[in-house]
């Protein structure tokens, strides 16, 4: 992974914490709130259900003293029904006084029944005096129930909650006290809630009676006024979770800002680094150019910082190397020349020695007219011939080596090499590839390689074996052609093995050789852009190994 990407992988990878801090953060205030919501709650409806029960209680309490007959409002009625007189004026002032006995009370609905269930009076509904109404609830109970009522002159339903009390005079006459509080506004102006409860009164059918609109989703507590079977009307607390809203969206805001300014920042700290790691990248590159071989690497200085500090000492670095490269270059050539030169007055001294002897014995045999002058002659002159033979090959050898022409690669089919080459060796056994291996080759100079290796295999294996045997093999593994030479030869050891490819080293210096053979080889291989190598263990043969890599090997399948 670059560098660019770890920074912008650990600086984003920061937001994790952050992110999670946020969410425990919310869970805590969820419930934190919700602990103190529920607290709150509780309180009100102990108040609720407290302050109904002294309205009940109230209600009931008003209801009881109108019954009292000694009250002056209930005598009055009495006795206006004990008279049983139609007096006009009486029931006006009746119905006039009802209202404000009504309010006086502190009740919402006042009505006086006879013991024909006709309305002598009414006290929220003045104009119904007279009219038959049978009481729909028993006596001595509490009930729940819509009751007309005129208000600003225009008859309306209200949720009253009443009670009803017969009562019987010394006069004989007998009448029912109706009385009744409104579930309403009144009743909640009455409970007295903490700070910040709300407060509503729905009907049966969740219409709102009463208080004040309820929120969606905020905490709620529902409270039914049931009396008996009847659930006409609910209470319902609830508290606003706009502080709990607003926490949680402070803390949405801080983690969006921190989330973003973290993104933000990988995305400047990976410009940044960008910056940074462009040079190193083209110093990397550089550097593997100049890993290569090619020295003369330089890179433009472009800051004044440590990365342009870098670049510079990189571009003194590549000059040092070239300018060591060409001397110790220089000094390889000068050694490897005086080495050769060495090798080769050593070679050229080995056949002197006998022309010189021939040389000598001639003049000898010459001065003495020897008798057997002619056959002396005649085996000077041939040993004379065949060292002189033998320093051509020498001069030839070298002359090969030294001034040998580039390779000319053009595309040839290896398999097709090697059968051409076979014929000149009728014993060796051939394993091709399963389909034709195409490369870029110099046929001649790959053809010269081909018989430099099966010559020598070829020999090591008679004079090792009495059943000799060599081998060629072509393949294709990890894009490269192989041709292997094996052969059931002496073999040499791992000393010998490291000293194959030197020019002038050779292990058959008794028959004759110069050592330039597999040196020539080496060369040319290198020149194809490939590399050959020898395996061998002593007694157990060797193989010598051509690769010549990459894009220039390539499997062509036939149909």
């Amino acid at each position: 992974m670059r560098l660019r990407s770890k920074l912008m992988l650990i600086v984003v990878s920061s937001a994790v914490p952050i992110v999670s801090a946020s969410l425990v953060g919310r869970h805590f205030a969820r419930r934190e709130f919700s602990r103190e919501f529920s607290r709150n709650l509780d309180r009100g409806e102990s108040r609720v259900r407290a302050q109904y029960r002294d309205y009940l209680q109230q209600m009931t309490q008003a209801v009881e003293r109108l019954a009292d007959q000694e009250d002056d409002f209930l005598g009055a009625v009495l006795l206006h029904l004990a008279r049983g007189d139609d007096d006009a004026a009486a029931l006006r002032r009746l119905v006039r006084w009802a209202p404000r006995v009504m309010e006086q009370r502190g009740l919402d609905m006042l009505t006086v029944l006879d013991s024909r269930d006709r309305i002598v009076v009414s006290g929220h509904f003045p104009g119904r005096a007279g009219q038959r109404e049978p009481l729909k609830h028993p006596l001595a109970k509490r009930w729940l129930a819509r009751v007309r009522v005129m208000i600003d002159g225009r008859p309306q339903d209200r949720l009253m909650i009443g009670r009803a009390k017969r009562v019987r005079s010394p006069l004989g006459v007998t009448l029912t006290i109706v009385g009744g509080r409104e579930i309403g506004e009144r009743l909640l102006r009455r409970l007295r809630l903490e700070r910040g409860v709300r407060i509503a009164l729905l009907d049966a059918q969740g219409q709102s009676l009463a208080g004040t609109k309820l929120l969606v989703g905020a905490p709620t507590r529902r409270i039914e006024l049931a009396l008996g079977a009847e659930r006409p009307a609910q209470i319902v607390l609830q508290i606003s979770d706009e502080r709990l809203r607003t926490l949680l969206g402070l803390i949405n805001w801080i983690t969006l800002f921190l989330v973003v300014g973290i993104l933000l920042l990988a995305v400047m700290l990976g410009a940044a680094a960008r910056r940074i790691t462009r040079p190193i990248e083209a110093l990397a590159a550089k550097a593997e150019l100049v890993a290569r071989g090619e020295l003369e690497q330089q890179l433009p200085v472009e800051s004044s910082d440590e990365i342009g500090e870098l670049v510079a000492a990189f571009n003194a670095m590549t000059v040092q190397l070239a300018q060591s490269q060409r001397q110790l270059a220089a000094a390889e050539r000068v050694a490897a020349w005086r080495e050769i030169a060495q090798r080769i007055a050593h070679e050229i001294k080995n056949p002197l020695f006998p022309i010189q002897m021939s040389i000598d014995t001639l003049k000898k045999v010459h001065q003495r007219r020897h008798p057997d002058f002619e056959e002396v002659f005649a085996e000077s002159t041939r040993t004379i011939l065949e060292e002189v033979e033998r320093l051509k090959q020498i001069v030839a050898e070298f002359s090969q080596f030294a001034r040998m022409p580039r390779a000319v690669l053009e595309p040839a089919e290896l398999g097709q090499l090697i059968e051409r080459v076979l014929p000149l060796y009728p014993d060796v056994a051939f394993s091709p590839s399963s389909a034709p291996v195409l490369v870029q080759a110099d046929e001649q100079q790959l053809r010269q390689v081909l018989i430099n290796l099966l010559n020598n295999a070829k020999e090591a294996a008679e004079q090792h074996s009495d059943k000799p045997q060599v081998s060629v093999a072509l393949k294709v593994e990890h894009n490269e052609a192989l041709i292997e030479v094996s052969d059931n030869g002496a073999g040499f050891d791992d000393e010998t093995a490291a000293q194959l490819f030197t020019p002038y080293f050779t292990t058959k210096k008794a028959r004759g050789g110069t050592g330039l053979g597999l040196a020539i080889a080496h060369r040319i291989v290198q020149e194809h852009g490939g590399s050959i190598r020898a395996t061998s263990s002593l007694g157990r043969g060797a193989k010598f190994v051509i690769a010549i890599p990459g894009s220039t090997a390539k499997l062509d399948q036939e149909d």
